[in-house]
């Protein structure tokens, strides 16, 4: 359980076949904890979990597999938590992604694995190639984008774009949201009946478009195969 007793300035986590999970602690460390999975108590003896500051200042977590590199069964799962950052990259060929309450903006991508976010306080880019995506309480643009997975975003106040290709869509607008939203589906309903203040512009049986403000913002919502629905915060 490696611990960095100074302030991130960023921080970057990389896996493989793992998940990693981010959280936002009361105290003045930098707790990592990772779960490594190897075929022998030798890998195991040999890997190691590198917990270093690169020349930017950006804090890189990872793990230094032995020999050639990790073998195909093997990988680990990162939790770290962490007093305060600006700005937050993880990353993982096969497993989920979770952060919370974090500085600055977040990038996450896996290949194979759901993700959520929970009240980061700058922009959001999401992108999972098999699995759900949750956003809530972002406090900057949103990007996300699954392959195969159902996408959820709570208190959106900014503009948003949310693709998936197999997958439903849930948005709640809140109040400080404003702009023009794009909707569409090639299979599934639209329904923005729960929608406050909204203005229609355009609509089909598969598409429509609406304004809620004066901003000239642009947001969208599309998915190949899944109803989309929209409402309002309460």
């Amino acid at each position: 359980m490696p611990v960095v007793s100074e302030v991130s300035c960023g921080l970057d986590v990389r896996t493989a076949n793992g998940s990693i999970r981010v959280l936002r602690g009361d105290g003045d460390e930098t707790i990592v904890t990772a779960h490594l999975r190897c075929r022998t108590q030798e890998r195991l003896d040999a890997a190691e979990v590198v917990v270093e500051r690169g020349t930017d200042q950006v804090l890189n977590v990872y793990v230094d597999w032995p020999g050639e590199g990790r073998r195909g069964s093997e990988g680990c799962n990162f939790e770290i938590v962490l007093p305060e950052v600006a700005g937050v990259t993880l990353k993982s060929s096969n497993g989920g992604l979770y952060c919370e309450n974090l500085g600055g903006d977040a990038m996450l991508t896996t290949s194979n694995g759901g993700v959520e976010v929970i009240g980061q306080s700058g922009r959001v880019a999401v992108h999972t190639s098999n699995g759900r995506i949750v956003v809530r309480n972002v406090n900057g643009e949103c990007n996300l984008k699954t392959s195969n997975g159902a996408i959820k975003a709570y208190g959106v106040n900014n503009p948003i774009s949310a693709q998936s290709s197999n997958g439903r869509i849930f948005m709640e607008l809140g109040p400080g949201f404003s702009g023009e939203m794009r909707v569409s589906t090639s299979n599934g309903s639209l329904d923005i009946n729960e929608l406050s203040d909204a203005v229609l512009l355009s609509s089909s049986r598969n598409q429509l478009q609406f304004r809620i403000g004066e901003s000239g913002a642009s947001s969208s919502a599309s998915t190949s195969n899944g109803g989309i629905r929209i409402r309002s915060a309460d």
